[in-house]
């Protein structure tokens, strides 16, 4: 779990033609990290259904039912070759006047296992950190099965 007490503005983001959310490049690691909407990405579904680490807290129907009862926003961080999607974390951002502004992957759920490990991981979680620093965001929550991030 990464806690820290920076925060960060709202991303600049811009929309592909496919309606893919792009950010940008992590020149250093030569990993692409992109944020995306996992409600209205359409790779996000086949991702998940694929993945080996993945469980039902990846899924669309869990991140709908956050945002419905919750006002919660979804996103996922993830690594892309081409349009596919490779590895990726998935997050809610939460507004609170008690606990403040964060990002938790997820909340009310018992494990969200990060669906990236090695290098991958490490662009992922970088991006999340310059993020959490731009935006302002108290803190960043991940909840693993394990935390083991050479495997899923």
């Amino acid at each position: 779990m990464m806690d820290t007490a920076t925060t960060m503005e709202p991303l600049d983001r811009t929309r592909s033609a496919i309606g893919h959310t792009q950010e940008h490049t992590i020149t250093n690691t030569q990993v692409n990290v992109c944020e995306i909407d996992p409600l209205t990405d359409s790779r996000w579904e086949e991702f998940v259904a694929v993945h080996p680490g993945s469980s039902i807290f990846h899924t669309r129907a869990w991140l709908q039912a956050l945002r419905a009862t919750y006002g919660y926003q979804p996103v996922a961080y993830a690594t892309t070759h081409g349009a596919q999607l490779e590895e990726a974390v998935v997050f809610c951002r939460i507004e609170s006047w008690l606990t403040g502004r964060r990002l938790v992957s997820l909340p009310f759920c018992d494990h969200c296992q990060p669906l990236a490990s090695g290098a991958a991981l490490d662009a992922i979680l970088t991006q999340v950190r310059e993020q959490q620093q731009r935006a302002g965001l108290r803190y960043v929550e991940l909840r693993p099965v394990t935390c083991n991030t050479q495997e899923n």
